[in-house]
């Protein structure tokens, strides 16, 4: 099996994962001693991971982020979903655990991330919104 079915079928996955968790969102949201409708807004995105010395990745990263943090300014959005790889090649290591969590979640998406974590001062430098 090729790199190319991989990843589609990789994709497939994704997107039926995604579905999977609006539509069950969605059914608790909607349990019947809710009076009022509710609707729910999700945002998902998959595949994100870059590291923090490839610019390119890392460029294209940052101008999703500013889209979907768009987008939410647009129409609020209640979640962002993150699907699929963030930290590639070989996964997280211990000595560069801030640079990528910074780089990959924190720089990108700090719009929708609530930095109350007990080392999230280790990261919220890269957010470069004012708190709150």
């Amino acid at each position: 099996m090729g790199r190319g079915s991989i990843r589609n079928r990789a994709g497939g996955v994704i997107r039926a994962l995604a579905l999977a968790i609006a539509l069950a969102a969605a059914l608790a949201c909607g349990a019947p001693e809710l009076r009022e409708p509710v609707a729910l807004s999700l945002l998902a995105l998959g595949d994100t991971g870059a590291r923090p010395d490839d610019p390119p990745r890392v460029s294209a990263q940052l101008a999703v982020g500013a889209a979907l943090a768009a987008e939410d300014r647009r129409l609020p959005v209640d979640a962002l979903v993150l699907l699929g790889d963030h930290f590639y090649d070989a996964g997280l290591r211990e000595d560069e655990l801030v640079a990528r969590v910074r780089a990959n979640l924190v720089r990108p998406y700090c719009r929708f991330l609530a930095l109350t974590a007990p080392r999230s001062p280790e990261v919220e430098s890269a957010c470069e919104l004012p708190p709150g």
